[in-house]
C-alpha cells in the first residue's frame, strides 16, 4: 500500500505514534502523577471525580488543538511545496 491508501485506511495515526523525545517529557508526566495521587487523598471520592472530568474535558480541548496545529502545519507544508514546485530556476 502506498501512503495516500495507508492514510485512507486508517493505517497513519501521527498522534498515536508521537513518543516525545524531550526529557522534559518524562519530567512532567512524573509531576501530574504525583499532583494526581497528591489531590486523591486530599478530596473526597465525589470531589476528585469532578477533578477527574474537569480534566477529562481539558484534554479533549488540547486534542482538538493538536489536530487542527497539525492540520494547518500540513496545510502550510502544502503551500510550501506548491511553491518550491512552481518556482523558476
Amino acid at each position: 500500500m502506498n501512503i495516500i491508501e495507508n492514510l485512507y485506511e486508517g493505517n497513519i495515526d501521527p498522534a498515536a505514534s508521537i513518543v516525545p523525545r524531550n526529557p522534559e517529557y518524562r519530567v512532567f508526566i512524573q509531576k501530574i502523577s504525583d499532583a494526581m495521587l497528591e489531590w486523591k487523598k486530599k478530596l473526597s471520592e465525589d470531589e476528585f471525580a469532578e477533578l477527574e472530568r474537569l480534566l477529562d474535558l481539558r484534554r479533549e480541548l488540547e486534542i482538538l488543538q493538536a489536530r487542527e496545529s497539525f492540520m494547518q502545519g500540513f496545510k502550510i507544508a502544502g503551500q510550501m511545496m506548491v511553491e518550491v514546485l512552481n518556482e523558476k530556476d
